[in-house]
């Protein structure tokens, strides 16, 4: 049985599957988390601003113990016609310090590719924006 800790309490029914989370890792070949040789929390630029997990909503469910991550198109692509267990179009985020927030559909492309990769540039991006 999948442990609660991989269910969103938003959307812990709706599944067919009870063993079905939402929950998926970031996994890009510019993400902290790669199929191949991931960064250490050492080299990452800036951990409060570097996405691991995001709540990807229902219709992106996968079985707990499933090798299935979100990639670019899936994080770019949660919008505001998406299934997402949450009011307000957001989706829950989980940041690379081990911090959890809310991410509006709205916040632009270009801030949601700086936040799902791991670079310096990124850290650029990011900081003309706020």
């Amino acid at each position: 049985a999948m442990p609660d800790v991989y269910g969103c309490p938003s959307d812990l029914d709706s599944h067919e599957h009870p063993n079905f989370t939402n929950y998926l890792a970031v996994v890009t070949p510019e993400s902290a988390m790669r199929t191949a040789d991931s960064l250490a929390y050492g080299d990452l630029p800036n951990p409060a601003q570097t996405l691991l997990v995001v709540d990807a909503g229902p219709k992106h469910g996968v079985h707990w113990m499933s090798p299935v991550d979100a990639d670019e198109q899936l994080v770019l692509g949660l919008g505001p016609d998406s299934e997402l267990p949450h009011n307000g179009n957001i989706f829950l985020a989980m940041y690379a310090d081990g911090h959890s927030a809310a991410l509006s559909v709205e916040v632009a492309p270009a801030v949601r590719r700086a936040l799902i990769t791991a670079t310096d540039e990124d850290n650029k991006t990011l900081g003309d924006i706020e």
